[in-house]
């Protein structure tokens, strides 16, 4: 919450000459019309530098933000936005991160690599949805290997069995 904005003497506040240290407010004042909707982007973006949400958001706007990206790297979520929409290419210091999270590493596989990732499939084969997922739309082949952690959950083994037409 942006109490700044609440009380009628926000100047009085404390810290009022920091907020736009506060990734989500500088987020707002730069999106709003008006005086601090035009602030300078080399200020706003020290504000973004520490949140991987508001760099990946950020970079959306103004294109690729090399001083967040140790940030956002770290983050398997925003650093998959960051390189399907930002980067379009393989972004290697992230791949780490990114494996470890079985649904991120399921996208950056079909929707970056195009095919299979042999490095993350250890990661993606242990969460029974992922794994049928990938198996499906990257492998395009059953993946017995991780039958035994798909059949784990019974919606997702009815669904893997009946795409392999597995009795």
């Amino acid at each position: 919450m942006n109490i700044y904005r609440l009380h009628r003497y926000p100047s009085k506040l404390d810290h009022y000459k920091d907020r736009m240290q506060v990734p989500e407010i500088a987020w707002k004042a730069s999106s709003a019309p008006g005086p601090n909707g035009k602030m300078k982007r080399e200020a706003l973006k020290m504000s973004f530098v520490k949140s991987p949400k508001y760099a990946t958001m950020y970079a959306m706007r103004h294109g690729r933000f090399k001083e967040a990206e140790p940030v956002i790297m770290k983050d398997p979520y925003y650093a998959t936005l960051y390189v399907e929409f930002i980067l379009k290419q393989r972004w290697p210091e992230a791949e780490k991160y990114i494996m470890k999270n079985p649904q991120q590493a399921f996208d950056y596989a079909r929707k970056i690599i195009k095919g299979r990732w042999p490095e993350a499939e250890q990661y993606i084969m242990k969460d029974s949805t992922w794994a049928s997922s990938y198996a499906y739309s990257v492998m395009k082949s059953r993946w017995p290997e991780a039958e035994q952690y798909i059949k784990q959950d019974k919606n997702d083994w009815d669904s893997y069995a009946f795409d392999w037409n597995i009795k």
